[in-house]
């Protein structure tokens, strides 16, 4: 599954997205990639703000884990 939403939250196992104003749980894990729409990027590299394009594998208690995390918009300075 894919999806698009704004960082809310961010921990060390998942990511809070604000999707069509209610929050989306993604957990990410060690084979999650990170990418910006011109380089590779680390978990590190991301803020509350940004906004994110997702693709996520679904198990069978609906729990997402991404397999691709894409920054598309960085958060504003001051944010």
């Amino acid at each position: 599954t894919t999806g698009f939403g704004t960082i809310s939250k961010l921990s060390k196992t998942s990511l809070t997205l604000q999707v069509d104003g209610s929050d989306k749980l993604v957990t990410i894990n060690v084979k999650t990639l990170y990418k910006s729409p011109v380089a590779t990027i680390d978990f590190t590299d991301l803020s509350l703000g940004d906004t994110v394009i997702y693709t996520a594998t679904k198990d069978d208690d609906d729990i997402l884990t991404a397999s691709v995390i894409m920054r598309v918009k960085t958060a504003a300075l001051g944010q």
